[in-house]
């Protein structure tokens, strides 16, 4: 890489944390970021910890010399990074689930002009019409 692309790379760089930091944190201007916001983050650094994790155990598997302490607890410390994680992605899939069918619940209940107007047609026919079972 080039010393221009690194530089532009920083200032992208520093331009997308403060973006970053905007979303993510609730005290950034008194912006209350979405719960789906904050488990995302969550999810993708317990990510991280299990990639890691599990590289650990990968590249100490490789050594010639091996301790069956130190497997142990590599084994224990990734252990607990795949439940943290699997832990973090269940929570977001439930909150954000949750959270999408609230919003397009809410979207549904808006009247719009085209709503009124069938509402007004379907009222002078008698109500909505009944569903044809065939």
């Amino acid at each position: 890489m080039d010393w221009q692309t690194r530089k532009e790379l920083k200032q992208n760089f520093e331009t997308l944390m403060k973006e970053y930091w905007k979303l993510a944190d609730p005290e950034e201007k008194g912006y209350s970021a979405p719960a789906f916001v904050k488990e995302l983050d969550e999810l993708c650094r317990a990510s991280d910890s299990y990639a890691l994790a599990d590289s650990r155990v990968e590249r100490y598997a490789e050594s010639s010399e091996q301790d069956s302490r130190t497997v142990q607890e590599l084994d224990d410390d990734l252990l607990q990074a795949k439940f943290d994680y699997y832990s973090a992605f269940v929570s977001f899939v439930k909150k954000f689930s949750s959270e999408s069918s609230r919003v397009h619940s809410a979207m549904g209940s808006k009247t719009s002009e085209l709503k009124k107007k069938t509402s007004a047609e379907n009222g002078k026919k008698g109500g909505r019409p009944r569903k044809k079972i065939d």
